[in-house]
């Protein structure tokens, strides 16, 4: 049996890489020098340039579950305070999504909805395509968001250092129920 070494992503800029596109096709990464992020083709090699920062880097860039929209977290003016944008690949339009405290996205198994991450560590649940957030109780810790994205997992501590309850939620019903206590 005999192994070969093929050189698939030229790297010779030390592009980073953010993410890959869910069809496994594509590479988001951003260029190191001036923080501008471009696509890069696996089957082809090619590289096509997307967006370009006004001073700096992006804080993250990600891109849509459908592959078609750059969604990138921007540094405001406010210290601790980032722009969120949306830019339409096809078309090269930006979208304003609002400002926050936000440090992270991510998107749910099948991009029903998006994870947003603050500076304190706790995440946000919002449906992607009205950006309306989803109602979980005050204090709820996300978990997680099942593969059917019928039910999600969150829990909320006790006083005192108690241990966590657990609980599922229906966001159809917008009915919960308690599932057990982690400790």
């Amino acid at each position: 049996q005999q192994y070969v070494n093929d050189l698939v992503f030229p790297n010779d800029k030390d592009y980073i890489v953010e993410a890959w596109s869910r069809d496994h096709a594509r590479l988001l990464v951003e260029d190191p020098a001036n923080g501008a992020q471009m696509l890069f083709d696996i089957a082809s090699t090619e590289r096509t340039p997307l967006a370009k920062p006004a001073t700096g880097r992006y804080v993250t860039a990600v891109l849509d579950p459908t592959n078609t929209k750059l969604i990138v977290l921007e540094a405001t003016a406010t210290p601790g305070t980032n722009a969120m944008r949306e830019l339409t690949i096809a078309t090269g339009e930006w979208k304003e999504l609002g400002t926050g405290t936000y440090r992270s996205i991510d998107y749910s198994p099948n991009g029903k909805y998006m994870i947003l991450e603050d500076a304190t560590g706790a995440r946000t649940l919002r449906e992607t395509a009205t950006g309306a957030a989803v109602s979980l109780p005050e204090g709820a810790e996300l978990l997680a968001v099942s593969p059917k994205e019928t039910l999600i997992a969150y829990g909320l501590k006790q006083p005192a250092g108690g241990a966590t309850r657990l609980f599922l939620n229906d966001p159809t019903k917008k009915q919960s129920a308690e599932i057990g206590l982690m400790h």
